[in-house]
């Protein structure tokens, strides 16, 4: 059995495994928590956009009330001076006519005030918006990057499945099932390497002499007495990594 074959094996299964924690999942949910806040701001608008309705419709009703109260004014003005009032009844359309001219005043400024908090609303509901729609189009930016690097991580993941797929195809059955077996028991890393020349790379365990020499000698199927996993001799340079 080709124990090395398997160790490339392990290699690629190590590297895919190392692409997939690189998938940028955390990017995912702060794009997703993004989105959150943005179409809760969207939310913020349109009921800031049906208060300033209601506001409008409050305002008209004012300045419908204040053209009314005008209107009698006018019409106790005109009574003063026709037909044959006695002073009472001057008195009377006197009193009417300064009630009515103080709820006038009255109705002036509060239509000038809700006038003005109206033109604030509205600057202020121009300027949200268009903030939110910066924001959007930085989001949607942002997005379409995100999209872009997992679609070519995506890419990357397959052709290294089918060079996976490829090169489990050529290998003897014994030495699949073997594989899978340890794999079963030891999860993707199945092999160990000797780390700075008598360590084992996996468990970093200080390696028995008896062990140290087995495997520098080459012997199959000398394994880890701490780990269990089978140590091959390879050099310093794949052992470090």
């Amino acid at each position: 059995m080709d124990y090395f074959k398997l160790l490339a094996l392990q290699q690629m299964k190590l590297r895919r495994e190392a692409m997939e924690k690189s998938y940028p999942k955390e990017r995912e949910c702060k794009l997703r928590k993004r989105k959150q806040q943005l179409l809760e701001e969207k939310r913020d608008l349109l009921v800031l956009e049906e208060k300033l309705r209601f506001h409008a419709a409050e305002i008209q009703t004012l300045q419908r009330n204040r053209q009314q109260t005008e209107q009698d004014i006018s019409r106790m003005n005109s009574s003063l001076y026709e037909g044959d009032h006695s002073p009472k009844e001057l008195q009377t359309i006197q009193h009417r006519l300064e009630g009515l001219e103080t709820a006038l005043q009255q109705q002036k400024e509060q239509c000038d005030e809700n006038n003005a908090q109206a033109c604030n609303r509205r600057q202020e509901l121009r300027e949200r918006r268009d903030a939110l729609v910066e924001r959007m189009n930085d989001y949607e930016s942002k997005v379409e990057e995100y999209l872009a690097e997992r679609g070519r991580l995506v890419e990357k993941l397959r052709q290294l499945d089918e060079q996976i797929e490829q090169f489990v195809r050529k290998l003897e059955r014994s030495e699949r099932e073997f594989f899978d077996k340890e794999t079963e028991r030891y999860g993707v890393e199945v092999f160990s390497a000797l780390k700075k020349g008598r360590f084992c790379s996996s468990c970093n365990v200080l390696l028995e002499s008896e062990v140290l020499s087995a495997v520098k000698e080459g012997r199959p199927g000398t394994r880890c007495t701490n780990c269990g996993r089978m140590i091959l001799n390879v050099n310093d340079d794949n052992s470090d990594q």
